[in-house]
C-alpha cells in the first residue's frame, strides 16, 4: 500500500495543477451539492474552515453565505485550524473539513499533523463532511486507530457515504 505521505504529495500536486478559475468553478459546484446534500432545519451550529489560497483547498465561502441568509438561526462559526490550533467551543450539528485526499469509503488524508482527527474525535454527535476536488480521490488510505473518517465526501462530481 501506498504511504499516507506519498498520497499527500501527489493529491497536492493534482490539487495545485487547477487553475484559480477551475478551482473557483469546482469549489462553486461543490458548495452547491454540499447545500442540496443535507437538511439544513435540523441544524442549529455548523464549523467550518476559511480555505488557504496557498494550499489551493475547496473554498466553502459561497456555501456559508447562503446558509447565513437562507438559515439566519444557524450559528456558523469559521476556524483557522492552521493558524489557530485551538479547537472551537462547544459541540457542532455539522463539521465542514478540507481534504488533502480521500478514498471511497470516506477514509481521509488531511496535512499530516493529527489536530483534525483529534478534534474530530471530540464530536462524535456532529456530521463530518469532507469536501475535495474529485482529482483528490484515491484507491485506498491507509488508516490507523485514531484516524477519524468522515460521514460523507463531497466532490463537485460525486457524494461518497460511509
Amino acid at each position: 500500500m501506498v504511504s499516507k505521505e506519498a498520497l499527500r504529495i501527489a493529491s497536492m500536486k493534482r490539487r495545485t495543477a487547477l487553475s484559480p478559475g477551475e478551482q473557483t468553478l469546482a469549489s462553486l459546484k461543490i458548495c452547491q451539492r454540499v447545500y442540496d446534500e443535507i437538511d439544513w432545519s435540523s441544524v442549529k451550529r455548523l464549523n467550518a474552515y476559511k480555505a488557504l489560497k496557498s494550499l489551493h483547498e475547496v473554498d466553502p465561502s459561497s456555501l456559508l453565505v447562503r446558509i447565513g441568509l437562507e438559515h439566519p438561526d444557524i450559528d456558523i462559526v469559521v476556524s483557522k485550524f492552521k493558524i489557530d490550533a485551538a479547537q472551537p467551543d462547544g459541540e457542532f450539528d455539522i463539521i465542514l473539513v478540507p481534504l488533502v485526499a480521500f478514498d471511497g469509503s470516506c477514509n481521509r488524508i488531511g496535512m499530516g499533523g493529527g489536530w483534525y482527527d483529534e478534534y474530530l474525535a471530540s464530536q462524535p454527535g456532529a456530521l463530518k463532511v469532507g469536501i475535495a476536488f474529485s482529482l483528490q480521490k484515491v484507491a485506498q488510505v491507509p488508516i490507523s486507530p485514531v484516524d477519524v473518517a468522515m460521514d460523507m465526501v463531497i466532490t463537485e462530481k460525486k457524494t461518497f457515504k460511509r
